[in-house]
């Protein structure tokens, strides 16, 4: 038997080579695969190549891929299974370990032998322990696994990793080739075009377009290069295999190196298409056509208002809506095809869902609400359809919804303030009308500190449903007045729809009864005493605030604060000048001994002005209009008692001290005057050195901006500059801060305007500190940003400033215009009721004394107003001789010859004479030569009046500005035709057509070469210039007919010039860049 020792060290060397054969068979299986892998490589690379040179066809790929697949299989059964199934005995390993050490000298290949069989004696034994000691001491440096040759491996893994190698390189320089080509070898039967064939990418292929929309065929072409690409374009039920004669064949536009382009415009029916470049032809790509969502009818039902009576009305295939407010709107729509989703949007709300039935009828209800002015007026359908699409063009329709507007009251008689005894019976006559019907009607009349009452009409006559005319009759003996009371009266009407309208409010002051006989009687002027005129003058402007603050009422809810704000200042002002002329009366009477009861009643006024000032900034706009005529009333009683009191003192011993009291009063009434001019040069002036502070303000800050971005860009921060820039910085945000509190005080003068001033100097002062913080921080590049927008909102408040100095003067200007305008129009209805009182002049001698008294009363009234006329002439000719002042000093020289012209005309035509004269006139009740002078100041007016107009053409820049002031002035002419004509006189049409050929000269200096402009201007002026037997024979009826044609050509030239300043702003929007050129042309053409 073998020993222990023995049998251990066979064991071990039984165990060695057993490890030995797992390393064999690992051996093999990878040399197996990795040897498979080189096959199946090399056959890529070859047939790759081949195919790349020589593209194969389907059939002879599909024969070398089941090649490839037989030698996988083939290699795998001799290479791997075969050895695998072939058993390796531990004779064979011991073998391959002795081959590998001949050292051994077969002693290993001995004992393993030896090993399978039993020793038959104890020598045997022996001989064998000892082979087996020498065989296990011989082999135990010896790895048995180390012995398997794996030089095939290496060699095959070499192969393997180097041909992987190169082909991720060809992966990674060819992409796309490789994985055609991959998917050619491995998908024979797929339909792939060989790699180096001429490939696409279409854009946008297979597409769903709207019916009319092109088609625009975007082409990427990769492989062989193509010179030309070929689409063929088919009808839907055409084949693309058999000929067809629908057949289309286009040649792409060439755009780059490998891009092709096609555009199909207009497209009405479906269609395919493929693309054919190097005998290479694309898959066929189909185009679906879709007719897009429209409507075909639409129709409106209307459901009124119940107060308006209307009945239901329906409209057809006309969208726009146009009913009054509250009128509700069914909507109503037919589409051409069935509809998924539609919405309206009416105005800037959210959009409304429409009901859908029927597929394609849509309906939806809309009650007509009153819209801001800021808020679109229209409503916007969009539509989506089941077929995916929406509408293409816009489907908007105007809302006008008819506002029931409140009703309009006017008082037709007297239409003026009245001056009349206690005894008076004052006939009133209101027209109210109304777009819808009215209610009641209310006349209501009060007596300060009384409650206010109503009167019943006398007649009222229903003129139409909408229209009445009222007449009342107010008996002043039933009220219980004294001298001085005031009566204010209104007519109040309210509509079917509850709302409430007031006519304008009137005074009616008690004078006393022996007033005309003192007028009459009287030296002459002393009914123009200056003090009497100054406290008549401070009542006046009390009566205008209040009618002011009547409209605040009559306009709520809606109230212009800054409007009150300014009703506010004049109430404060008329307070200190009403203060400033108790002090002036004061003094002079404490001297004379009179009775204080007026100086009292003058210092109630002070007091209740102070008082309504006071209410009117905390907007109780009640309370202060009652606080309001309580002053005037006190206003008109002063001046009563002090018109009694220089009476007195006129034909007594004082009439030195009447007079001292009537120059101080002029004195006073010129100061208040000056005052108002010199407050409106400062207010000026301010505004300019304003802009002054602000110009330099801005160039220091372009400065140290510029200083910033220099340091951002170097990217250095140097301590010193940025520490110096950082104060400049601190500083010009102090000045800015200091222009905002300035900015402040323009608020309440300028409104608006004054606070975005003020909002952009505050923002001004903000950004400049960010960047001084910025610029401590050392962040150069961020002050730069904040500079630039300082700088912004910087230059924005030089263009406000501009403005306000250009609108300063341009409102000054206008103002003097209204309000020559109006001085003309007051002098024109005095003109006409003095000519009508001088009509009745033959019929006085039959009458009796009280109604000759009454007549001349009648004639010392007219006397009072034409007086005032006069002075109001005075003031505008003060008005023209500052404004000139401010023209020359803008350097507006054309306007300033036009007002300087108009204050020579006026000078030249005396004027002002002619008003004195026609007041000493009417006093002296010569009406006929009253009626005279008032004709010339009249017609000198009226020519001053365009001289001003012409101010105001030169003072605009823009076409459109121009042709608006001419047709102002045309209006104004037309006025005074109608005028000429109803009075017959004829000789003051040659002072008009003056006027309107000097109009024609400055118009054709713009269109000189318009011939069709300047035919219409000598056309107007053909009516004005005609004669018969030597004498002027005007045709007003042609001259009126040929100045509403140049009206019209004029309106419609004005139409045009908005038109296409509306399709400037409209070409000027963002359309993509290839469309540019196409659109500026459209918009040309349609703009001519």
């Amino acid at each position: 038997m073998i020993s222990n020792t023995t049998h251990s060290a066979l064991s071990d060397l039984e165990s060695r080579l057993s490890s030995a054969r797992q390393t064999l068979r690992q051996t093999t299986v990878t040399t197996c695969l990795m040897t498979i892998a080189v096959y199946g490589l090399a056959w890529v690379a070859i047939v790759g190549l081949v195919d790349l040179l020589l593209p194969i066809p389907i059939l002879i790929r599909g024969l070398l891929v089941i090649g490839l697949i037989g030698l996988v299989v083939w290699s795998a059964w001799n290479r791997l299974v075969l050895p695998l199934r072939q058993r390796i005995t531990v004779q064979d390993l011991a073998l391959i370990v002795g081959h590998k050490h001949p050292e051994l000298e077969d002693r290993l290949v001995s004992a393993v032998q030896v090993g399978q069989d039993e020793a038959k004696d104890p020598v045997q034994q022996k001989i064998w322990a000892r082979l087996m000691r020498d065989a296990a001491s011989a082999t135990t440096e010896i790895n048995f696994k180390a012995a398997i040759d794996k030089q095939p491996l290496n060699k095959v893994v070499w192969i393997t990793m180097g041909l992987l190698l190169v082909g991720s390189l060809i992966r990674h320089n060819f992409p796309t080739q490789t994985e055609i080509a991959l998917r050619r070898l491995f998908m024979p039967w797929g339909r792939l075009l060989p790699v180096r064939a001429t490939r696409y990418t279409v854009t946008p292929g297979n597409a769903r377009i709207l019916r009319g929309e092109s088609l625009k065929i975007s082409v990427q072409t990769t492989g062989k290069k193509a010179d030309q690409v070929v689409a063929t374009f088919l009808s839907a039920t055409e084949s693309t295999v058999k000929p067809a004669s629908g057949k289309k064949e286009v040649s792409l536009h060439q755009t780059g190196d490998r891009t092709f382009a096609y555009e199909r415009f207009n497209l009405q029916s479906d269609l395919s298409y493929y693309l054919l470049a190097n005998q290479t032809r694309s898959e066929v790509f189909s185009i679906k056509v879709f007719d897009p969502p429209a409507l075909e009818t639409i129709e409106l039902s209307y459901d009124y208002p119940a107060y308006t009576g209307f009945k239901p009305t329906v409209q057809h295939q006309d969208g726009n809506l146009r009913a009054i407010v509250g009128t509700e709107a069914t909507i109503r729509l037919t589409t051409n095809k069935g509809i998924s989703s539609a919405t309206v949007r009416f105005g800037d709300g959210e959009p409304v869902p429409l009901a859908i039935s029927a597929g394609n009828v849509l309906t939806v209800k809309h009650t007509l609400k009153h819209r801001g002015g800021n808020e679109k007026k229209t409503y916007q359908i969009d539509l989506k359809c089941v077929d995916g699409f929406a509408n293409q063009a816009p489907i908007v329709y105007q809302i006008q919804a008819i506002p029931d507007r409140k009703p309009t009251v006017v008082i037709k008689e007297p239409e003026r303030d009245l001056r009349v005894t206690k005894l008076a019976e004052i006939q009133i006559e209101a027209t109210i009308i109304d777009d819808f019907g009215l209610l009641s009607i209310d006349f209501k009349y009060q007596l300060s500190g009384r409650d206010q009452q109503e009167l019943e009409p006398e007649t009222e006559q229903e003129m139409s449903v909408r229209s009445r005319q009222s007449r009342y009759t107010l008996y002043l003996e039933a009220q219980d007045l004294e001298v001085g009371d005031v009566i204010s009266y209104f007519v109040e009407a309210t509509d079917i729809a509850s709302q409430r309208a007031r006519s304008e409010i009137y005074f009616i002051e008690i004078k006393p009864f022996n007033e005309r006989y003192r007028e009459m009687e009287s030296l002459p002027g002393q009914a123009d005493s200056p003090a009497v005129q100054a406290l008549s003058q401070l009542a006046q402007e009390q009566k205008q605030i209040i009618r002011q603050t009547w409209q605040y009422l009559s306009s709520l809810p809606d109230l212009d604060l800054d409007a009150v704000k300014q009703t506010t200042t004049a109430q404060r002002d008329l307070q200190k000048k009403t203060q400033k002329a108790v002090n002036e009366i004061s003094e002079m009477m404490t001297t004379m001994s009179v009775d204080p009861e007026m100086l009292i009643l003058l210092e109630k006024a002070v007091e209740q002005m102070t008082d309504a000032a006071d209410k009117l900034d905390q907007r109780q706009l009640d309370s202060a209009i009652v606080t309001e005529q309580a002053a005037l009333e006190n206003l008109i009683k002063a001046t009563a008692k002090l018109e009694k009191i220089l009476t007195k003192m006129q034909s007594g011993q004082n009439q030195q001290a009447a007079e001292d009291l009537d120059l101080k009063m002029d004195q006073l009434q010129s100061q208040f005057e000056q005052d108002q001019q010199e407050a409106d040069l400062q207010q000026r002036e301010q505004v300019k050195e304003m802009l002054d502070q602000v110009r330099q303000n801005r160039q220091q800050q372009q400065v140290l901006t510029e200083k910033s971005q220099q340091l951002a860009q170097s990217g250095q921060n140097p301590p010193g500059p940025i520490r110096r820039n950082s104060q400049r910085q601190q500083r010009l945000s102090q000045q800015s801060q200091m222009l905002a509190d300035q900015g402040a005080n323009f608020s309440n003068s300028a409104g608006t305007a004054g606070q975005q001033l003020n909002r952009d100097l505050q923002k001004t002062a903000e950004l400049q500190q960010q960047a001084a913080q910025a610029l401590d921080q050392k962040q150069p590049q961020k002050a730069s940003a904040f500079g630039k927008r300082a700088d912004g909102k910087l230059s924005a408040v030089e263009r406000q400033l501009e403005q306000m100095l250009s609108q300063q003067t341009q409102q000054a200007l206008q103002e003097t215009t209204e309000q020559l305008d109006q001085l003309g129009q007051q002098q024109s209805k005095l003109q006409q009721q003095t000519d009508r009182l001088a009509g009745k002049t033959e019929e006085l001698e039959r009458e009796n004394q009280d109604t000759r008294n009454q007549h001349w009363q009648e004639a010392t009234e007219l006397s009072k107003r034409q007086k005032d006329l006069q002075r109001e002439l005075q003031q505008v000719e003060r008005n023209l001789a500052n404004l000139q002042q401010a023209l020359e000093r803008e350097g507006k020289t054309g306007a300033a010859r036009s007002v300087a012209e108009t204050s020579r005309q006026m000078g030249q035509d005396q004027v002002e004479e002619r008003m004195y004269e026609a007041q000493r006139s009417l006093r002296w009740h010569n009406l006929d030569n009253a009626l005279k002078n008032q004709d010339r100041a009249l017609n000198a007016m009226r020519k001053a009046a365009d001289h001003l107009s012409r101010a105001e053409g030169q003072m605009v820049q823009t076409e459109s500005e121009q042709l608006e002031n001419m047709l102002e002035r045309m209006d104004r002419w037309e006025d005074q035709l109608q005028d000429v004509q109803r009075a017959g006189q004829t000789g003051q049409a040659s002072g008009l057509a003056e006027q309107v050929d000097q109009a024609r000269q400055q118009s054709m200096s713009a269109y000189s070469s318009s011939t069709e402009y300047e035919k219409l201007w000598l056309d107007a002026l053909e009516g004005l210039y005609r004669r018969r037997a030597g004498r002027p024979a005007p045709d007003f009826k042609l001259a009126l007919s040929n100045i509403q044609r140049l009206k019209q050509t004029l309106e419609a030239r004005l139409t045009e010039i908005k038109e296409k300043q509306q399709l400037s702003r409209l070409s000027q929007a963002e359309v993509p860049p290839e469309y540019k050129s196409a659109v500026h042309q459209y918009y040309e053409e349609i703009a001519q």
